[in-house]
């Protein structure tokens, strides 16, 4: 069972969220390599002290690494957005992170497709 403190982290995260996103769509769509970008999910750490931001995107692999550097220059101008929107006395210090999980899912879908085809292959074998 969740405890009260993992229930007000799970609400601030998701205030965050609601918060954040309009204004970091608005940030990126001024740059042609960031606005592909959207934000996928955030974390708070347990202190609250530090935001993770994770964002996905369809680049080519090769290309997400310039292109986070690229998101990695506004992680101040964030935090200063994240305060002007946020009622609150502290405001958590702001880490944006490449979120790998479309990729992780892309490799599973093709391993499927391959079992399913290699599947379909032993089955036509078997009956020739």
């Amino acid at each position: 069972m969740s405890s009260r403190s993992d229930i007000k982290k799970k609400q601030r995260e998701s205030l965050i969220q609601k918060l954040l996103v309009p204004v970091l769509l608005e940030t990126f769509r001024d740059e042609p390599e960031l606005k592909f970008f959207s934000v996928s999910k955030i974390e708070l750490s347990k202190d609250g002290g530090l935001c993770n931001i994770f964002l996905m995107t369809s680049f080519a692999p090769e290309k997400i690494e310039e292109a986070m550097f690229k998101v990695a220059r506004y992680t101040i101008a964030t935090r200063k957005a994240l305060a002007r929107v946020m009622q609150s006395r502290y405001v958590p210090e702001v880490r944006f992170q490449y979120d790998h999980s479309l990729e992780k899912m892309n490799q599973l879908n093709d391993i499927l497709l391959r079992v399913g085809q290699e599947l379909r292959n032993e089955d036509s074998n078997s009956e020739a």
